[in-house]
């Protein structure tokens, strides 16, 4: 029998999106009406969701385009004002983005050199001289439910509520102990697993949240993130069996994780009460009574059609041939 491996997908379009918050606790906000950027906004709604399009990326920086799910970039002018519509040239909306050491982030146009800011209502361009009012922090803006992936270690964060840890050795993410919930509070976080405890810094799961259950968030284009404890502890797997706490010196990327929507699992039934399973990455048979990783799929569905995909652990769709046979297909 073929070993189950995990395909792990590309980052989808709702993955790559943020909220950028001012230094008055504002959203940066698209005014579908007046044809202008304010940041007045209390809370991260549609209009205040910005999909970051990556153009050259390096450790500290990367030059970007800030889209809005409307389609249009944010666009400085010479005059400082800001705006969205369609980029004139191959510089125009581009802004070189730094990550700060705080977890903050700035934006600098690439045409003027003037940095993004706001005075907690409006949004302009008009100074080189870098200050506080310059300063985003970035907040992931996906569904609370996630999953926390290390592409290092290529295995997903787990809670274990019987030793009450969390340890980063899961290849495939079927498991209900592998989503967590995602508390956005104050411009910190605190993680929420299944059974309702949550991640502390002593390296153990608790029964309530607190000082002691707040981290703060680094956040990289991709939907990379990094987790500390604002004390120069950052959060990352350790040890032989990569148990997941804080410490001060991770190696080669260790703290950064691919934060994702948690994945939907189903499993299929025929008639005969057999579990449907994908075995050598095509052949689709319904002969198990157990549930295993090639017997459960992601539910995948659009929105915007009437349809839905059922993708197994390997990366394959489940589709129906001419001749109305179901097999495994690397697309649909």
């Amino acid at each position: 029998m073929e070993e189950a491996e995990w395909m792990q997908r590309r980052p989808k379009s709702e993955d790559l999106r943020v909220g950028l918050i001012s230094w008055a606790g504002t959203y940066l906000t698209f005014e579908a009406y007046k044809n202008t950027v304010t940041a007045t906004a209390k809370g991260l709604g549609k209009r205040q969701m910005w999909e970051l399009l990556v153009s050259n990326e390096q450790e500290s920086q990367a030059v970007v385009r800030l889209r809005s799910l409307q389609g249009l970039c944010l666009l400085s002018d010479g005059d400082g004002s800001v705006c969205y519509g369609r980029p004139r040239n191959s510089h125009h909306g581009c802004f070189l983005l730094r990550f700060h050491r705080n977890g903050k982030w700035t934006l600098q146009c690439m045409i003027t050199g003037h940095y993004l800011e706001s005075d907690g209502k409006d949004v302009f361009c008009k100074s080189r001289v870098l200050s506080a009012y310059h300063m985003w922090t970035p907040r992931p803006a996906l569904h609370v439910h996630v999953t926390l992936y290390s592409p290092l270690n290529r295995c997903y964060a787990r809670a274990d509520p019987t030793v009450g840890r969390v340890w980063v050795d899961t290849p495939i993410p079927c498991l209900k102990e592998c989503g967590f919930l995602l508390h956005f509070q104050d411009g910190c976080y605190h993680l929420e697993t299944s059974t309702h405890l949550f991640l502390s810094h002593l390296d153990r799961l608790v029964s309530q949240p607190s000082s002691q259950t707040i981290f703060h968030m680094q956040v990289r284009p991709g939907g990379l993130v990094a987790l500390s404890d604002g004390e120069g502890g950052m959060l990352y797997p350790q040890g032989p069996r990569l148990l997941l706490g804080l410490g001060s010196s991770p190696c080669r990327g260790e703290e950064w994780f691919i934060l994702q929507h948690c994945p939907a699992w189903v499993s299929l039934k025929s008639k005969a009460r057999k579990l449907v399973s994908v075995f050598y990455d095509v052949e689709v048979y319904a002969a198990s009574e157990h549930l295993t990783p090639m017997a459960m799929f992601q539910f995948e569905c659009d929105r915007e059609t009437p349809t839905l995909q059922l993708r197994s652990v390997n990366g394959y769709y489940l589709a129906q041939t001419d001749d109305h046979m179901v097999k495994g297909a690397s697309e649909v």
